[in-house]
């Protein structure tokens, strides 16, 4: 019998609970949680995909929808969580079927698609590759600069960044999306990525305005942990500094922290402002993450996101899962906008779609594109078109601080 992809009933949700349990070595109750904060992000389905082998359920996914940052402009993504296949019934191209399934439909609404993968195989042979990495950082607090504290910090409940009627989700989620003018990557976030940020379990959280209510100068969400009695690490969850006051105050709140917080912790691009903080080099990496990027719609692909440089490149594609893509195309930027259309066949250098989804994070180059064999150029006025491509995809370093 073939396998069936569709969206689950709600008598199945705790079976596919059990399932992830038993693949990820996670309570069911976990789960069942997470369901609910992909529910809050998507009223139609609640963003879960399950897949049915021989009448019986045997796996599924979850679904975000929300917006990635890439030259400054909002295009529309798919996070793609949580695929898991019942421990017994691996090996049988379960996954890849649920991908493929999930991915062709997300095609028909969906630029982009993003994830963070468990393995590298499967999601390369369903065309994604490799776009960045968030990184874990630690530094002890006497490591950072002592800052101003003159600036007023204003306390909120993280919890109205829950409620999307709240004056506080409308000045938050207007500064988190400014900050994506500045670096690719960053999520336009929707109702489930704002619940994980704001909501987390078990964890008591604290938020801060930068400044007052009325005129804020960036804010703060963190939490606290603590490994010890009497002492405590301090874990950003979100932070966005509007002006250098506001980083400053940041700098001057952890360090009269010092007397019980040792450390503190947050996602990291390798380049983001708390690293900027630093007074000593003694932040390390204690955890990395690869995450990963598809092009499912060519064409919104490249003319919905930004671009810092003008430009033009012919090239053609070839994409085995959704051959809409696929075929020579001409791509031209003017004014940070692209424009795309379909040119005449000839010798144009060829990019498999993996190619194109690395080239798009700007993460790889093309010369290790080439010796990967995603990338083939029959003559030098191809290998000129390929570099003249690159050269357009380069932009704001990127920085994904949202797991899902």
């Amino acid at each position: 019998m073939s396998a069936l992809v569709r969206v689950p009933t709600q008598e199945e949700l705790p079976v596919l609970a059990r399932l992830q349990s038993a693949a990820y070595a996670m309570d069911a109750p976990s789960w069942e949680r997470w369901q609910h904060v992909l529910a809050l992000g998507d009223a139609n389905d609640a963003g879960l995909r399950v897949i049915e082998h021989e009448g019986e359920l045997a796996g599924g996914l979850g679904l975000y929808r929300f917006g990635q940052f890439w030259g400054g402009r909002r295009v529309n993504a798919l996070g793609c969580s949580g695929v898991a296949i019942a421990p017994e019934l691996r090996g049988r191209g379960l996954a890849a079927t649920l991908m493929r399934e999930t991915l062709c439909e997300a095609a028909r609404s969906r630029a982009i698609a993003i994830l963070y993968p468990s393995t590298l195989h499967l999601y390369r042979s369903l065309g994604f590759e490799s776009a960045g990495l968030t990184l874990k950082m630690e530094a002890p607090i006497d490591a950072l600069m002592h800052g101003d504290a003159n600036l007023r910090m204003t306390r909120f409940d993280a919890l109205k960044l829950t409620d999307e009627s709240s004056s506080e989700y409308a000045q938050v989620r207007a500064m988190s999306e400014a900050r994506g003018g500045h670096w690719n990557g960053t999520l336009a976030r929707n109702a489930s990525i704002w619940m994980r940020v704001a909501a987390p379990k078990d964890i008591a959280v604290h938020a801060f305005f930068f400044g007052t209510k009325d005129a804020p100068e960036g804010y703060v969400i963190y939490g606290q942990s603590s490994p010890e009695p009497l002492h405590f690490n301090i874990t950003v969850r979100d932070y966005v500094f509007i002006t250098p006051r506001a980083a400053s105050r940041w700098a001057a709140f952890l360090h009269t922290q010092r007397a019980l917080a040792d450390r503190v912790l947050w996602a990291s691009g390798g380049h983001d402002p708390m690293l900027a903080m630093l007074a000593a080099p003694k932040a390390k990496v204690v955890e990395h993450t690869q995450w990963m990027l598809r092009i499912l719609d060519v064409e919104e692909a490249l003319t919905t996101r930004g671009y810092a440089l003008n430009g033009e490149a012919t090239f053609e594609i070839t994409d085995a899962l959704l051959p809409h893509n696929e075929g020579p195309v001409h791509l031209r930027v003017e004014g940070g906008v692209g424009y795309l259309r379909s040119a005449h066949p000839g010798a144009h250098p060829r990019l498999d779609i993996r190619a194109l989804s690395a080239l798009y994070s700007g993460f790889q180059s093309t010369e290790s594109l080439r010796l990967m064999g995603l990338v083939t150029c029959e003559n030098e006025e191809a290998v000129q078109q390929l570099q003249s491509l690159a050269r357009l995809f380069v932009s704001h370093p990127s920085w994904l601080p949202d797991f899902f």
